[in-house]
């Protein structure tokens, strides 16, 4: 009987999957995760350009448990992250990885490779973050390929005229950077989803409070923010995650 019931409801989530919903369990899933979910539904979202990728954490975690079915498109300049990402990309047909950074132009960047690889950054790393977390520190570098979201939108053929584009930023301190080179396409974008540091990790990054106001600057409000880095010992937060929605009018 159970695996005529497990078997029915497989059926019946992919008949409705055709039609560009989901089946999902709401009690089991995080209330912070079923928040988001509404965000995302609420503004139709149905693009995410996922930038710093890593190996598609974020992209899994919007499948399942957030349930999202649109196009997602991943960017990683580190080579063995990609080839990780690559292979899970390559199952979900919805779902593009490509082998490049975003930043404020077109060109060739060297990208600091961090023991963890979560932490790989273009800035210096500082004893703040390797004090916390040992595995931050860098170990290598590697020279990579760097567009700005503003040559490429158009190229990307998953964004049509009519799409609403959320752009997701993991960085490592190089957010301001992206968006510097995405002030054309900013328009396009109805929502923006970036890590922030409420404290100095690296040289040169620009903190919470003014990436607020640079993004408050360029349309867009602060909507929702999420715990991310902390200092495990302290208790302490050291970085956090922000959705902005663009300004109405």
């Amino acid at each position: 009987m159970e695996i005529m019931k497990d078997f029915a409801k497989k059926i019946l989530r992919r008949l409705i999957r055709v039609t560009g919903y989901d089946i999902v369990k709401w009690h089991s899933v995080p209330a912070e995760v079923a928040a988001r979910k509404r965000l995302l539904d609420g503004y139709g979202i149905d693009v995410i350009l996922d930038v710093g990728a890593n190996a598609g954490q974020f992209a899994l975690a919007l499948r399942e448990p957030m349930g999202y079915r649109g196009k997602i498109v991943s960017f990683e300049p580190l080579p063995d992250a990609f080839a990780r990402l690559r292979g899970l990309a390559d199952q979900d047909p919805a779902w593009e990885a490509r082998n490049i950074a975003l930043g404020e132009a077109d060109g060739e960047l060297k990208l600091n490779v961090s023991r963890n690889r979560v932490s790989s950054s273009f800035l210096a790393i500082r004893e703040t973050s390797t004090a916390v977390e040992p595995q931050s520190a860098y170990e290598s570098e590697c020279v990579v390929k760097v567009r700005s979201l503003d040559s490429l939108l158009p190229e990307l053929g998953v964004v049509k005229t009519d799409s609403r584009v959320m752009l997701k930023l993991d960085t490592q301190g190089f957010e301001s950077r992206v968006i510097a080179g995405a002030k054309e396409s900013l328009s396009r974008l109805s929502l923006v989803q970036m890590e922030m540091s409420l404290v100095r990790l690296y040289d040169d990054e620009v903190l919470f409070l003014d990436m607020c106001d640079l993004m408050r600057e360029l349309g867009f409000d602060l909507i929702a923010l999420d715990p991310g880095f902390a200092d495990a010992a302290t208790g302490r937060l050291l970085q956090v995650d922000g959705l902005f929605a663009r300004s109405v009018a």
